[in-house]
């Protein structure tokens, strides 16, 4: 740098160092911008940001969003008033187009929103179709998606778990609900699903693991139960596993204003 000042102009030796020092900051201080523009993408995002584009649904870019459902309330509050009423989420109908546009809405600007992802997965299976009417992606690209906007979200997890189960993809449902189950979140709909999964697998020790953890939790659906008891593998926990099974979680923390996600 100091060269080429010297070659350009009879500069005094201070003023070449000064201009050299000066310019030293300032490519500092791009590379530093830089290094934070890498750090405020989001994790999931830079884990595989491959992942949208390879599958062939789109990009997480949006005029509104996108937000994450966990956090960010108002703008969720804003979206569901408009595009995810309860008339929507019981797949009635929608208020301001179809179902399927509806859906596509509301998991654009949140495509983690578990319960909208779940309305699509039913949506889906209701109509028979891979892509329900008004949604410009099929429904497992709204669950692809939903993980790849937060990796670290196990209710999107789950989500997609019961998506693979109820399409009969059981290893795949197996493998993406023990990734939930893993991220720490003691949830009885998660332990239920997970117990259903292990049924189809035949894992009936794991399956009844994963029931006392549901039941010990208040999950209200006796049909993991039943299975067990059907395939001759149902016990009520010893005194032990009743211990080991510490502050269960309520069985649904959402206000009484959510169904449960459930496999079946």
């Amino acid at each position: 740098m100091a060269a080429m000042i010297r070659g350009s102009s009879r500069m005094p030796d201070w003023e070449i160092r000064m201009m050299t020092r000066l310019a030293g900051a300032e490519l500092r201080m791009v590379v530093v911008a830089a290094l934070l523009t890498l750090v405020a993408i989001p994790p999931a995002m830079a884990l595989n940001p491959s992942a949208l584009g390879d599958s062939g649904c789109g990009t997480l870019d949006n005029h509104f969003g996108p937000f994450d459902y966990r956090i960010d309330k108002t703008q969720a509050q804003a979206v569901e008033s408009a595009h995810f009423t309860p008339d929507i989420e019981s797949l009635r109908h929608g208020k301001t187009g179809s179902l399927g546009a509806e859906l596509d809405y509301t998991l654009r600007a949140l495509p983690n929103h578990h319960r909208a992802l779940m309305a699509m997965v039913r949506l889906g299976l209701r109509d028979n179709t891979e892509r329900p009417h008004g949604a410009r992606y099929k429904v497992e690209c709204w669950l692809i998606r939903g993980e790849v906007f937060r990796d670290d979200d196990p209710m999107v997890k789950m989500v997609y778990g019961v998506y693979l189960l109820r399409k009969g993809r059981n290893q795949d449902a197996v493998a993406k609900l023990e990734a939930a189950d893993a991220l720490g979140e003691d949830n009885v709909n998660l332990h239920y699903n997970l117990g259903l999964a292990y049924v189809k697998l035949g894992r009936y020790d794991d399956a009844l693991r994963k029931a006392h953890q549901a039941y010990a939790g208040g999950f209200p659906l006796p049909g993991l139960r039943q299975q067990l008891e059907r395939a001759g593998h149902w016990r009520a926990p010893t005194a032990d596993e009743q211990a080991a099974i510490t502050d269960p979680p309520p069985a649904h923390d959402t206000g009484g204003a959510e169904e449960p996600i459930i496999a079946e």
